[in-house]
């Protein structure tokens, strides 16, 4: 029976099931009255498993205090427990007064190298007044094997709760992968460029593909704050950038800025700021647009609107402007000063003022 024992409990993956075997196998090999098995987690005060079988019904009430009287010791001690000669009465033995009545005690707990698990008692030898020490060699036999075989299926439970948490990680690894491609994709998908740098480490911590086009810098030069064996000049020019990126105000409008590349040249930039919490951290979050041909369009307005197209010479506007400034500043030597902030002298004024009526008759010729 206890070879037949160590094979059924050993195919069992239940551990309710496994229990249940254990209890009666050990009932039909001692040939006792009942038998109840209690499982309990280290250190609980509740059962986790529990399997009563024999001729009482009422046995199952001892699930309720797994801990009483003897069976903490059991559970303490680590030792069996074999008692004869009671009257009856459970209170003897420190258990509860629902308890069936008990005549003959043996109990051993059922643990392995690493733990208690539990107990086994058995009431009552059938056919005899007490139980032996064969009885309690068999009961202590029984005992190892139900904890062997509890004790596998547990390290299985834990195998496979491991394998969930695992596949539940890795999934949420693949998401955010996912979810950190989509937002690369669009961070280098825009014909902004977006720098995020930490402001605790002082260090950039990303650069979009548009930052590296615009400023001719590769993504390690920004995150390693200058590749080693880059050239100094280049490595200074990338520190200005950070300097500059990390200066204005942090939710404030957009700062119009000129960058330096890394090839020495600069470009005019919209930048605008916002500080984002990331954990312990800050991150500064930059977006800069590059405005250099509407700087040299407006550049480009602004010298039609002051200059003649055709003589390159200020034009009436301009020339009456400088005229009015001259006479504000008082009538005494206006003339003079006019003629300073005009090309050549005073000789040159009647020149300037020939080659106007030249370009307004030329325009009236051909107009534009």
């Amino acid at each position: 029976s206890l070879i037949e024992l160590g094979i059924e409990l050993g195919a069992e993956r239940d551990p309710a099931a496994l229990i249940e075997i254990g209890c009666r196998v050990a009932q039909n090999v001692s040939v006792a009255k009942f038998a109840c098995i209690g499982v309990l987690e280290d250190g609980a005060d509740k059962l986790s498993y529990f399997s009563s079988c024999g001729t009482e019904q009422n046995i199952e009430q001892i699930a309720m205090t797994p801990r009483a009287g003897i069976l903490e010791r059991l559970l303490t001690q680590q030792q069996p427990q074999r008692v004869n000669g009671l009257k009856g009465d459970p209170g003897a033995l420190g258990l509860p007064a629902s308890h069936p009545s008990v005549h003959s005690f043996l109990g051993v707990p059922i643990a392995s190298r690493e733990r208690v698990h539990g107990w086994l008692y058995l009431v009552d030898k059938q056919g005899a007044g007490e139980f032996s020490e064969v009885d309690e060699r068999v009961a202590v036999t029984v005992s190892a094997q139900i904890a062997s075989a509890y004790q596998n299926l547990a390290l299985v439970e834990e195998i496979k709760r491991h394998h969930a948490q695992l596949t539940a990680d890795m999934a949420a690894r693949i998401r955010l992968d996912e979810d950190l491609r989509r937002f690369r994709t669009a961070m280098d998908a825009t014909g902004d460029a977006i720098f995020l740098i930490d402001r605790s480490s002082t260090s950039f911590v990303d650069v979009n593909a548009t930052a590296c086009r615009m400023l001719g810098f590769e993504r390690e030069d920004f995150l390693a704050g200058g590749a080693v064996g880059m050239d100094p000049d280049e490595r200074a020019r990338l520190h200005v950038l950070f300097d500059r990126l990390l200066g204005g105000e942090q939710a404030g409008p957009m700062d119009e800025l000129v960058l330096e590349r890394r090839d020495g040249g600069t470009l005019s930039v919209e930048v605008q700021r916002r500080t984002l919490r990331s954990g312990p951290s800050w991150i500064l979050v930059a977006v800069a647009r590059d405005i250099t041909e509407r700087k040299e369009a407006q550049e480009q307005l602004l010298q039609l609107a002051h200059f003649d197209t055709l003589t390159g010479l200020p034009n009436r506007s301009t020339f009456n402007s400088k005229l009015q400034r001259a006479l504000q500043r008082g009538p005494v030597g206006a003339r003079e000063r006019l003629a300073g902030g005009l090309p050549g002298q005073a000789g040159d004024e009647q020149e300037f003022g020939r080659k106007h009526v030249v370009g307004e008759g030329l325009l009236a010729i051909h107009p534009v």
